[in-house]
């Protein structure tokens, strides 16, 4: 409810211009792409490879069907290495998130991970009663700030 989802794309190239000269270095380019309908803001993206921290990324806010670029990972490293990318982000609610993405040494896709509900009947339910709470917010706060532009529009 009201979360985006995020899809990882790579794609291989094979050379880039540095300083205007064409180098030949075959690597991979990591890109993310918010495939759900909300905004996501505050996305901070860390990529580790083997383990260890390889790459991380601030970005304000991620529109639905946008696509930014990560990092770029040699084709040595991609293919032979274990990468893991975790995405923390807050939603439109405010409430903070997290999706990761791991690709084993080997294979070529990603392997999505999100956290799923813990069992039992009270805090599940006061995580509804939470989310419920912030949706009554949110709703309130646009109705609000949709009365306001109004009257600023109509003076």
């Amino acid at each position: 409810m009201y979360k985006p989802y995020f899809k990882i794309l790579f794609d291989r190239i094979s050379s880039h211009l540095v300083n205007d000269v064409p180098r030949i270095y075959p690597h991979f380019l990591l890109k993310l792409k918010n495939v759900g309908e909300y905004q996501a803001k505050n996305v901070l993206v860390i990529i580790f490879v083997n383990g260890k921290k390889y790459d991380s990324k601030l970005f304000s806010s991620i529109a639905p069907d946008e696509l930014v670029e990560l990092s770029r990972i040699s084709e040595d490293d991609f293919k032979n290495s274990a990468i893991r990318v975790d995405v923390h982000y807050e939603d439109v609610l405010g409430k903070l998130d997290t999706m990761v993405f791991i690709k084993e040494t080997g294979t070529p896709t990603f392997i999505v991970m999100r956290k799923s509900r813990m069992p039992g009947l009270l805090i599940n339910s006061y995580e509804t009663l939470l989310t419920i709470w912030r949706v009554f917010i949110f709703h309130y706060k646009l109705r609000s700030f949709m009365r306001k532009t109004e009257k600023s529009l109509d003076a």
